[in-house]
């Protein structure tokens, strides 16, 4: 199991607007949170069987963001820096990739 927790900036679905959200990769979801204090209010849960890409996007207004592809949405996450953004790719890229193995074996 790999796990990794830290802030992320997402934008909002309705709203356009960017907040600060901690992040909670685990097995087979990517959780958000208003702060890493609030843990047991979830703000919102990607579940990693519907991620169907992951991928660098290059805005003028946006440094080290990240598109996460679902079924049912598309989600946006800015990193502080790049060695975030890319920590964050390759990690969630591994938990998606082990997912699909696994259910693959099932």
């Amino acid at each position: 199991m790999s796990r990794k927790e830290g802030y992320l900036t997402k934008e909002g679905l309705k709203v356009k607007n960017w907040k600060k959200r901690w992040f909670v990769l685990g097995n087979e979801t990517l959780s958000y949170y208003g702060s890493h204090k609030s843990l047991k209010k979830v703000l919102g849960v990607i579940r990693l069987e519907e991620v169907s890409e992951v991928s660098q996007i290059f805005t003028k207004k946006k440094d080290w963001c990240l598109q996460i592809i679902t079924k049912r949405r598309v989600y946006y996450v800015v990193a502080d820096n790049k060695q975030h953004m890319e920590d964050w790719k390759s990690i969630i890229d591994y938990q998606c990739a082990q997912g699909k193995i696994q259910g693959e074996g099932e």
